[in-house]
Protein backbone atom coordinates (compact mmCIF):
# COMPACT_ATOMS: atom_id res chain seq x y z
CA UNK A 1 0.00 0.00 0.00
CA UNK A 2 1.67 3.41 -1.13
CA UNK A 3 -0.03 6.46 0.19
CA UNK A 4 0.41 10.02 -1.42
CA UNK A 5 3.27 12.25 0.66
CA UNK A 6 1.28 15.16 2.52
CA UNK A 7 4.34 17.28 3.24
CA UNK A 8 4.34 19.10 0.25
CA UNK A 9 7.55 17.23 -1.42
CA UNK A 10 7.45 15.95 -4.92
CA UNK A 11 7.65 12.69 -6.39
CA UNK A 12 8.11 10.56 -2.43
CA UNK A 13 6.06 8.23 -1.25
CA UNK A 14 5.47 6.12 2.11
CA UNK A 15 5.16 2.46 1.72
CA UNK A 16 3.69 0.65 4.30
CA UNK A 17 4.93 -3.26 4.44
CA UNK A 18 5.08 -6.19 6.70
CA UNK A 19 7.72 -7.62 5.34
CA UNK A 20 11.62 -7.73 6.91
CA UNK A 21 14.36 -5.01 5.73
CA UNK A 22 16.28 -7.45 4.07
CA UNK A 23 13.29 -9.26 2.17
CA UNK A 24 11.98 -6.66 0.11
CA UNK A 25 12.96 -4.66 -2.50
CA UNK A 26 14.63 -1.22 -2.54
CA UNK A 27 11.74 1.25 -4.66
CA UNK A 28 12.33 4.51 -3.16
CA UNK A 29 10.21 7.05 -0.85
CA UNK A 30 9.99 6.12 2.69
CA UNK A 31 8.96 2.90 4.18
CA UNK A 32 7.53 2.32 6.95
CA UNK A 33 7.69 -1.29 8.48
CA UNK A 34 4.68 -2.53 10.72
CA UNK A 35 3.77 -5.29 12.60
CA UNK A 36 1.08 -7.66 11.89
CA UNK A 37 -1.15 -8.60 14.76
CA UNK A 38 -3.60 -11.69 13.52
CA UNK A 39 -5.87 -9.71 11.44
CA UNK A 40 -4.98 -6.20 12.65
CA UNK A 41 -2.54 -3.41 11.46
CA UNK A 42 -2.01 -0.35 13.32
CA UNK A 43 -0.22 2.74 11.59
CA UNK A 44 -0.17 6.13 11.35
CA UNK A 45 0.25 8.26 8.41
CA UNK A 46 3.00 11.10 8.26
CA UNK A 47 1.75 14.91 7.64
CA UNK A 48 3.96 18.20 7.50
CA UNK A 49 5.52 19.51 10.14
CA UNK A 50 3.48 21.03 13.26
CA UNK A 51 3.08 24.37 13.89
CA UNK A 52 2.32 23.96 17.03
CA UNK A 53 5.96 25.05 19.53
CA UNK A 54 5.34 22.44 22.24
CA UNK A 55 4.92 19.30 19.33
CA UNK A 56 7.79 18.12 17.81
CA UNK A 57 8.42 16.85 14.47
CA UNK A 58 5.66 15.69 11.95
CA UNK A 59 1.79 15.34 12.52
CA UNK A 60 0.45 12.04 12.93
CA UNK A 61 -3.04 10.47 11.62
CA UNK A 62 -3.30 7.08 13.32
CA UNK A 63 -5.03 4.29 11.81
CA UNK A 64 -6.14 0.69 11.76
CA UNK A 65 -6.60 -1.73 9.05
CA UNK A 66 -8.41 -4.95 9.76
CA UNK A 67 -8.15 -7.79 7.38
CA UNK A 68 -11.41 -9.34 6.43
CA UNK A 69 -10.16 -12.01 3.74
CA UNK A 70 -8.02 -12.09 0.75
CA UNK A 71 -9.64 -9.16 -1.47
CA UNK A 72 -11.14 -7.04 1.60
CA UNK A 73 -9.85 -4.79 4.58
CA UNK A 74 -11.59 -2.34 6.80
CA UNK A 75 -9.92 0.89 7.55
CA UNK A 76 -10.68 2.64 10.78
CA UNK A 77 -9.55 6.47 10.83
CA UNK A 78 -10.56 8.71 13.86
CA UNK A 79 -13.58 6.58 14.32
CA UNK A 80 -14.43 6.92 10.43
CA UNK A 81 -14.50 2.57 9.24
CA UNK A 82 -14.51 2.17 5.37
CA UNK A 83 -14.29 -1.11 4.14
CA UNK A 84 -12.06 -1.41 0.61
CA UNK A 85 -11.23 -4.55 -1.73
CA UNK A 86 -7.85 -6.04 -1.75
CA UNK A 87 -6.45 -6.02 -5.31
Amino acid sequence: MCVPDLRGTQGTFSQYTTQAREDRLKTGGEVHYVQRHGDRLDCHLLGPPSSNPRDKGALKLPFQLRIIDKTSAWLTQRARVRCFEIA
